[in-house]
Parts: structure tokens; C-alpha cells; sequence
């Protein structure tokens, strides 16, 4: 880890999160986050491209696994 630091208490840890929350949950990091999902202002081709999805059709299963059952 940095600066050679294993392990940090609870306290600490509390104590550098509420700083890093101060410097990084502001006005600005959220609008550019929205911005580069595209959901602000409103992209759709954009949200759609991050998804990463393709649509295919499902190949049935075999006939030795389907219960025709008596």
C-alpha cells in the first residue's frame, strides 16, 4: 500500500474518508460524471453504448433434456 502502510484503524479510516468525501463529492465531479454517462444532458445513443450488450436469439436445449414426461 502507499508509503509502506499494511493496516489502518478505524478511527483513521473515518477520518480520511470524511476528507477525500469533502474534496471529491462536489458539484462539479457530479455534473461531469452525468455528462460522461450521457445521462445529463440526456444522450440516449450514448447511455446504450456503454451497455455493452448484444441481442441474440437462445439456443434451445436438447430434446434429451426436455420432460415429455409419460
Amino acid at each position: 500500500m502507499r508509503n509502506g502502510i499494511t493496516y489502518i484503524d478505524k478511527p483513521d479510516f473515518l477520518e480520511a474518508y470524511h476528507d477525500v468525501r469533502k474534496e471529491t463529492m462536489n458539484q462539479s465531479n457530479i455534473l461531469v460524471s452525468f455528462a460522461a454517462t450521457g445521462l445529463l444532458p440526456y444522450d440516449l445513443e450514448r447511455v446504450l453504448a456503454k451497455l455493452n450488450t448484444q441481442l441474440r436469439t437462445p439456443t434451445p436445449p436438447p430434446a434429451s433434456e426436455l420432460n415429455l414426461g409419460p
